[in-house]
């Protein structure tokens, strides 16, 4: 998958700041063109909103001219249409901020996390505290059935292929034998789909079962290096699945660690 166009969802704070940083990351490399959206309240105007991305976007220390960029504003409600507005124009990876565990940031008055489950497309979000560094070291952890799962996989090769990356793959601890034998062929799915992507490719099997992968990842963390976290939702094709999975997600998406997360 080549990365073409890639959206920030602009809503003026400093933490929508760090996410346009992470954005720009890729694009440079990539030759992305940069699109920030920004969804208008009803006292606000589009003609101002549009050139308030432009401030925002001008204000990023690794702000690059050379990477093009359109500032969009609209008034369309974020919870319908945004799919398919999305895939009108093309968008490959949008990118979003949320303030943490205590405080879910509001975009336009609309819980980003609702829009993270709901997306059809891969979405990377960050905190306000997330550093701004090459993703040469990517967590994906791990559970049965996601080789059955259709989700953005294509997404996830190409940022380690942009970025020369080595992946782990963080399994959770299992004494059922149609569990291990499960989480087995989805690490083989998996290292057979993204061999060609990374530098090197490692598994590691948690002593939590899947039930408690989060504390694993914590663990996981804590004991490498991580640049950033690859988490699998397959919203487009398994929402109830993703839904069985939301805190598990949640408590990816704010990790304690402020690391970005690619939701897939």
């Amino acid at each position: 998958m080549e990365l073409k166009k890639l959206m920030i969802f602009d809503d003026f704070t400093e933490a929508a700041n760090i996410a346009a940083q992470h954005c720009y990351q890729i694009a440079a490399l990539s030759k992305a063109e940069v699109v920030s959206l920004h969804v208008v309240s009803d006292n606000e105007d589009l003609d101002w909103a549009e050139k308030k991305c432009v401030e925002q976007i001008k204000k990023m220390k690794n702000y690059d001219e050379s990477v093009p960029f359109q500032p969009l504003a609209t008034k369309l409600n974020l919870f319908q249409g945004m799919n398919k507005w999305l895939e009108e124009r093309n968008i490959d990876i949008t990118f979003m901020a949320t303030h943490g565990k205590k405080d879910i940031q509001f975009l336009t008055g609309s819980h980003a996390l609702k829009l993270i489950f709901n997306a059809e497309i891969p979405t990377m979000v960050v905190q306000h505290k997330t550093p701004l560094r090459p993703y040469r070291n990517i967590l994906l952890p791990v559970f049965g059935h996601q080789n059955e799962m259709q989700f953005p996989i294509n997404a996830l090769k190409s940022i380690g292929e942009l970025f020369g990356a080595k992946l782990m793959l963080l399994t959770p601890a299992s004494k059922d034998a149609a569990e291990k034998e499960e989480i087995q062929q989805t690490v083989a799915w998996l290292r057979s789909g993204l061999v060609d992507s990374f530098s090197a490719i490692n598994v590691k099997e948690s002593n939590q079962s899947e039930k408690n992968l989060s504390k694993a990842v914590s663990a996981a963390i804590g004991e490498e290096n991580f640049d950033l976290i690859a988490i699998v939702i397959g919203a487009k094709h398994h929402r109830d699945i993703s839904e069985k999975n939301k805190k598990f997600i949640q408590s990816i998406i704010t990790n304690e660690e402020h690391l970005p997360v690619l939701c897939l």
